[in-house]
C-alpha cells in the first residue's frame, strides 16, 4: 500500500505483533505519528471491518481465513509496504530468494559472497530483520538481499529486481490448499509490477517444475530467465555439509547472479566466501560428538522432501533419521525409497507426532524392517531406546519432514530441544 494511501487512514489496526508487527508499528508511528494504532497480538476468529481503518497484517495471518470479512483494498503488510513505495533506484539494489528448502542458507552465502566483493550489503525480510526497517537506509547500501516466504510473496504486487527461485516441493498446503496455488505465489518474486529483470533458477529445478506445470510460460515475461548449474563441490572443506548437491544446486543461483554483478572476479570470491562458511543453526546442524556418533539438528526441515534431502547428504553414513510431527502437505513415499536405497541399514526414530501413523504405515507398505523403527514419546526416550544401536563412525540428525505446531512453538524450539536431549542424555 502506498504511504499517499496509508495517510488517508484514521487507524492502522497491527494484526499480529511478532518481529514484523513490532516493525510496522514502528514505522508507521514514525511517519504517521498522529494516527491511532491498534495491536491484536493472537487472532483467533476472523475480524470484523472497522471504518477508516488499514489492517498491517503479519506472514503468520491467514487473510484468506481471518480477514475474510476484509476487502483487500484495505490489507497490506510490512513486505508490501516496503516493495510498493521504495524508490526505484533502490528497488534495483534488491536481490529477492524465495524457495521451499534452502532459501536461507542461499541467502547468507550470497550475502557473505557480497561481502567479500567489499560491496555494502544487508539482509532483510523472512531472514534478517523485517524490510521496513530498511526503508531508510536502503539508499547507503550496494544491495539488499531479502529473503521472501510465500507468506510474504502471497498478496506482493512489485517484485524486486534480482530474483532466486530456488525450487518447489509440497509444503504450506494447509495454507495454500494445492501445489499450483503456492507456485503462483512464490511466482510474485518476479512477476509483479514492475517485473524483476533477472530470475535466476537452478535448471534441475526449472525442469521439475515445467514438467509438473508449475513454470511460467517464460516467452510471457519480461524478465530475463538464467537456468544455473550446481557450483563446483571442491570450492569447500572436505567434509562440509555444502557439499551436498541441493546446497550446491542453490548456490548455483549465487554464481550465476554474481557473474552478472561483480563479473569476473566471481569465481575468486565463491572460494574465498565458501573455505570459511558456516551454516544456520537448525539447518543441517552439526552440533555434538559422543562415542565416535556425530549429531545433527535439520529442524528447519517442514516437509518431507527436505528431510529427503539430507538423507541424500549422508547416505550410508546415517546411522538414524528422527522424522514426524505436523503435517504441511506431501507424502513419505519418496522419503522412505531414498532411506532404503542409500542407507538400507539406519534406524528411523519417530516421536510421538501428528505423522506418525503415516510414517509407520508408509514404512510397512516398502517392507522396512520393524527392527530398524525406534517409537518414542519424545527425543529424551528415543535416545535412550536408540543410540545403544548405533554404530560407531554413523551419523544421527533430526530431519523431521514436517512442522513443529503438535509438539512445540516454532522449529527453532523443536531443534534446542533435540540438542538438550542429546547433551543430557550423556551428562
Amino acid at each position: 500500500m502506498k504511504l499517499e494511501r496509508l495517510a488517508q487512514y484514521k487507524q492502522f489496526i497491527i494484526v499480529g505483533f511478532g518481529v514484523e508487527g513490532k516493525s510496522s508499528a514502528k514505522f508507521l508511528s514514525a511517519v504517521f505519528p498522529h494516527t491511532d494504532q491498534e495491536i491484536i497480538q493472537t487472532l483467533e476468529s476472523p475480524l470484523e471491518l472497522k471504518p477508516n481503518s488499514a489492517y498491517i497484517v503479519s506472514p503468520g495471518i491467514n487473510r484468506q481465513k481471518l480477514l475474510a470479512n476484509i476487502p483487500t483494498k484495505h490489507c497490506t503488510s510490512n513486505t508490501e509496504i516496503f516493495f510498493e513505495n521504495v524508490a526505484e533506484s533502490d528497488r534495483k539494489k534488491i536481490i529477492g530468494i524465495t524457495g521451499t528448502k534452502g532459501k536461507s542458507t542461499t541467502t547468507k552465502f550470497l550475502y557473505e559472497c557480497l561481502q567479500t566483493a567489499h560491496q555494502q550489503v544487508a539482509i532483510g525480510g523472512n531472514y534478517g530483520s523485517p524490510l521496513l526497517d530498511h526503508f531508510k537506509t536502503i539508499h547507503q547500501l550496494d544491495f539488499l538481499v531479502a529473503e521472501l516466504s510465500s507468506y510474504q510473496l502471497e498478496f506482493l504486487k512489485v517484485s524486486p529486481f534480482y530474483s532466486i527461485f530456488l525450487n518447489i516441493f509440497a509444503d504450506h498446503l494447509d495454507r495454500h490448499e494445492t501445489l499450483e496455488t503456492y507456485a503462483r505465489i512464490k511466482q510474485n518474486i518476479f512477476n509483479g509490477t514492475p517485473p524483476a529483470t533477472h530470475c535466476l533458477v537452478p535448471q534441475s529445478s526449472r525442469t521439475q517444475m515445467i514438467r509438473q506445470q508449475l513454470w511460467i510460460n517464460e516467452s510471457t515475461s519480461q524478465t530475463i530467465f538464467t537456468p544455473s548449474h550446481p557450483i563446483d563441490a571442491s570450492i569447500f572443506p572436505a567434509e562440509s555439509v555444502f557439499q551436498a548437491a541441493h546446497f550446491r544446486e542453490n548456490f548455483g543461483c549465487v554464481q550465476s547472479l554474481l557473474k552478472i554483478l561483480v563479473g569476473a572476479k566471481t569465481p575468486e570470491i565463491l572460494k574465498k566466501t565458501a573455505q570459511n562458511f558456516v551454516g544456520l543453526p537448525h539447518r543441517t546442524e552439526k552440533f555434538a560428538e559422543y562415542h565416535h556418533v556425530t549429531f545433527y539438528d535439520d529442524s528447519i526441515a517442514s516437509n518431507p522432501d527436505t528431510a529427503t534431502a539430507a538423507i541424500k547428504v549422508f547416505g550410508a553414513n546415517l546411522g538414524a533419521i528422527i522424522l514426524g510431527g505436523y503435517s504441511g502437505g506431501g507424502t513419505y513415499e519418496k522419503t522412505v525409497q531414498t532411506l532404503q536405497k542409500q542407507a538400507p541399514k539406519a534406524f528411523v526414530w519417530l516421536p510421538a507426532s501428528n505423522t506418525r501413523s503415516e510414517i509407520i504405515q508408509t514404512l510397512k507398505t516398502h517392507h522396512f524392517p520393524a527392527s530398524q523403527i525406534i517409537q518414542g514419546n519424545d527425543f529424551q526416550t528415543l535416545m535412550q531406546q536408540g543410540f545403544p544401536l548405533i554404530p560407531a563412525g554413523k551419523s544421527v540428525i533430526l530431519s523431521p519432514g514436517a512442522k513443529s505446531y503438535d509438539s512445540f512453538k516454532n522449529y527453532q524450539d523443536r531443534g534446542k530441544a533435540w540438542q538438550e536431549s542429546v547433551h543430557t542424555y550423556f551428562a
